[in-house]
């Protein structure tokens, strides 16, 4: 019997909800983290003619069907970058601030909310898994406790003491010590994972390897490129060759994203490709030197790789130049997972702010203007090397926990060899000194919310006060509020083309500019009158 034309009505507008409903259905995430591979080791984040690359044509591979972040920053140490990915929070909110020791206990919180217990609130039921290194506590239980994984399969500690032989705990048991190369046994367990699930199941895999974190050692046959004369995992030889080996795991490493990434869609899958921090000093390549690598707060040390590919991407095969730190994968996970973050982070106080804007827009220029990293030791030790940094486009402030100060010029000193302090700095550089050190006092000792009423009420919602002290208006473009937070009297300012300024309340919108004496700007326009001129910006 023939169907009715309203049976077929009724039929394709079905299929077409259903067609609908699929399209819309939340992709896979695939998070991948090279441990102790930074930037200056990746070929596409370094392009200095003395350095020397891995060959890792897989990773490099995603950058065609991605975004490339050149200007990506983490933590100088694994666990407290590991902490901020998991939680959206800086290290002083979590209280991880350094590498955790082996047997020491974590000073992450069960209180946190990490993706995971984030994830699981969505009501199709990510499948959910964490593969690999944890190393925020080598309790047998901390994955699934204390990061809310439902599954867990891999190794607690900082790194393994043999890739052939090492401990191997899953969902809070040791089954015993694992003998198929760590690398590898960390993809076959991703596999094997996906493959447990539904077909119709999205799932999220945070993939941690150890690689190419020492020990170094030959990783098996045919996953790297042989070199001459061939590793002999002696002692002697790792010493004399320590970045030849270093460059075999990553190449090994990539062998196994690679056999990975064939059993994956990226249609229907984002992966994102981050270090942990900066190469170790004894390997670390030019521009960057021995003494600015890992553990420190030099660029060297927290400057990271960082490729974010496949759904989600729009107009892949681009290269972004915005600041971005690691913490803020957090949110550009759970959004991309599509999950209601205000319901499930309500009361959470976060620091990540989400890439995609910067995924779905290829003419988004400012994601951050700020990024802040951080180091420190529960006992204040190492004071000479923890502490604080900010940066912004050009300057970056270091503060360590000891007292001392160091400014650079990250255009014209990218090794950060000679610090502008102590010294006379221009009116840019003492600007930028003073912005750069009040943003981390606001940030870190806390800000109260009085100074976005102050702000809006001056000049109108256009102000981003999250960014503060770099605002934003519509005339005026960015400037930066300097030295002590504004106050009923007024507040000093620091603009690119009118230099220091001044007002107060009862004399806005007059300024008085430290070169040229009052101003008046004409607000809601970029006209502003100085000496008997308008100038426009």
């Amino acid at each position: 019997m023939k169907r009715s034309f309203l049976s077929l009505y009724i039929l394709a507008g079905v299929s077409a909800m259903l067609a609908v409903t699929a399209q819309a259905k939340p992709g896979n995430i695939l998070l991948i983290i090279a441990d102790d591979l930074g930037s200056d080791s990746f070929a596409l984040t370094n392009d200095d003619p003395e350095a020397v690359f891995p060959n890792m044509p897989h990773v490099e591979g995603l950058a065609t069907q991605g975004v490339v972040f050149e200007q990506a920053y983490a933590y100088p140490t694994c666990s407290p970058s590991r902490a901020a990915m998991l939680s959206g929070r800086y290290g002083f909110r979590t209280g991880v601030g350094f590498a955790v020791d082996d047997g020491e206990e974590s000073s992450f919180s069960e209180e946190e909310v990490t993706l995971a217990d984030a994830i699981s609130e969505y009501p199709s039921s990510y499948g959910l898994a964490n593969i690999g290194k944890w190393h925020l506590g080598d309790g047998l239980d901390d994955p699934n406790i204390l990061g809310g994984w439902p599954y867990f399969s891999g190794s607690l500690q900082g790194h393994v003491e043999d890739y052939y032989d090492w401990e191997k705990v899953v969902n809070g048991e040791v089954v015993g010590d694992s003998t198929v190369y760590a690398t590898q046994d960390n993809v076959d367990d991703t596999l094997d994972f996906i493959d447990s699930l539904e077909d119709d199941q999205p799932w999220f895999i945070w993939l941690a390897f150890n690689a190419p974190h020492d020990p170094y050692q030959a990783p098996p046959d045919g996953t790297y490129t042989p070199v001459s004369p061939p590793l002999t995992d002696t002692e002697e030889d790792v010493d004399a060759r320590s970045d030849v080996y270093f460059r075999a795991m990553a190449e090994s490493m990539d062998y196994e994203i690679g056999r990975l990434l064939e059993s994956i869609d990226l249609a229907n899958t984002t992966v994102i490709f981050i270090g942990d921090n900066g190469t170790a000093g004894d390997i670390i390549q030019p521009p960057y030197t021995v003494n600015h690598g890992k553990a420190t707060l030099y660029e060297g040390g927290t400057k990271v790789p960082l490729i974010i590919a496949g759904k989600g991407v729009t107009l892949p095969g681009r290269r972004s130049e915005v600041l971005v730190h690691e913490v803020d994968l957090f949110l550009t996970i759970l959004e991309l997972a599509e999950i209601d973050t205000e319901e499930a982070l309500e009361g959470v106080e976060l620091d990540s702010v989400s890439l995609m804007p910067v995924l779905s827009d290829p003419t988004k220029r400012v994601h951050r203007p700020l990024v802040y990293t951080e180091s420190f030791t529960d006992d204040g030790s190492l004071s000479f090397a923890t502490g604080t940094t900010m940066r912004n486009g050009r300057y970056k402030l270091i503060q360590f926990t000891n007292g001392i100060e160091q400014l650079f010029d990250l255009n014209n000193d990218v090794n950060e060899e000679d610090s502008l302090l102590p010294g006379l700095l221009t009116a840019d550089q003492a600007a930028n000194y003073y912005t750069l050190k009040e943003a981390t006092t606001l940030l870190v000792d806390g800000y109260d919310g009085t100074t976005a009423t102050f702000f809006e009420s001056w000049f109108g919602a256009s102000v981003f006060v999250e960014n503060w002290p770099a605002c934003y208006t519509e005339g005026l473009g960015w400037f930066w509020v300097t030295g002590d937070a504004p106050t009923p009297d007024g507040f000093w300012a620091w603009h690119p083309g009118l230099g220091w300024l001044w007002t107060g309340r009862d004399n806005w919108p007059w300024f008085y500019a430290a070169v040229g004496g009052w101003s008046w700007y004409y607000q809601g326009s970029q006209w502003f009158y100085r000496g008997g001129d308008w100038l426009y910006f």
